[in-house]
Order: C-alpha cells, then structure tokens, then sequence
C-alpha cells in the first residue's frame, strides 16, 4: 500500500554540553523505533587505527564525519538519515 511506507532510520547526535536539547529529543522521540538519540561523548578526536581503510571509503567517511562535526559545532545537533543511522 501507498501508506505503508517504512521510514528510514535517524539518529540524532546532541553535542555533550548540550544535555537540555538531548532531554527534550528523548523525551519527544523516546518511543518511535525508528529515532535513536545519542549523546556525543568524545571529547577529542579518536586516533586513526593502524592501517587506514582504503583510500574511496576513507573520503566519504572523512566528508560524512566534517559535516556532522560541524553541525554538532555550530547547531549542537547532527541528525544522520538512512543507512548511516542504525535500525
């Protein structure tokens, strides 16, 4: 059926100092299967394992994580849609 859609998986990434906003996301969402909401723990940036993956999935992985670090900067807030956002 038209209706029956299935939505895409979102994962909401609220920066650490920003407890008020993950509250309400929880709050607001905490009962859709498909919205996970998460607090960004990491203080710095992680260490790069010892052998890099390779060099195309090493750009895309770069690209997608500039973005989302940036919006957690800017907005205190990164959603992630699809299939980067788990079931």
């Amino acid at each position: 059926m038209k209706g029956d859609r299935i939505m895409d998986p979102l994962l909401f990434i609220v920066r650490h100092d920003q407890s008020d906003m993950f509250d309400y996301l929880s709050d607001a969402f905490g009962r859709d299967e498909h919205i996970q909401v998460i607090l960004d723990q990491r203080l710095a940036e992680r260490r790069q394992a010892a052998a890099p993956p390779a060099r195309e999935r090493r750009r895309a992985r770069s690209r997608r994580r500039r973005g989302i670090d940036g919006e957690l900067r800017r907005l205190g807030l990164a959603v992630v849609r699809g299939s980067h956002a788990p079931a």
